[in-house]
């Protein structure tokens, strides 16, 4: 959902960077860790094209705790291998997305040749 149309959408993602930015918590810390200095402080983008993509797609594929768990790390080092599942599972699903969309073309291409 586009953040432009929405004043109440804007100031709760506000609000949420603004906490996920104090990086009080192993996960934010270890996400900040994994896309560089640069990424930091998050902003929408990056919580939208980069931690979102990581953090939603272990639920897609699997496990729908595993964010969870990821989210409640208690310390650095589990925060960080929680986040290796998920950017596994993340490189899993982008190549999943790529064989549908191959095969969906193939199909699409030899549906316009009969």
């Amino acid at each position: 959902m586009s953040l432009g149309g929405s004043p109440a959408n804007r100031a709760v993602v506000n609000q949420g960077l603004k906490l996920i930015n104090r990086m009080e918590a192993a996960c934010w810390r270890a996400m900040a860790t994994r896309l560089g200095a640069d990424s930091v402080p998050f902003n929408a983008e990056t919580l939208a094209f980069q931690m979102g993509p990581r953090i939603n797609a272990r639920s897609r594929l699997d496990d729908p705790y595993a964010a969870l768990h990821f989210m409640l790390a208690e310390n650095d080092g589990v925060a960080n291998r929680q986040l290796d599942v998920l950017d596994q599972d993340n490189q899993s699903r982008k190549a999943i997305e790529a064989d549908m969309a191959a095969e969906a073309r193939t199909c699409y291409s030899s549906a316009g040749r009969r």
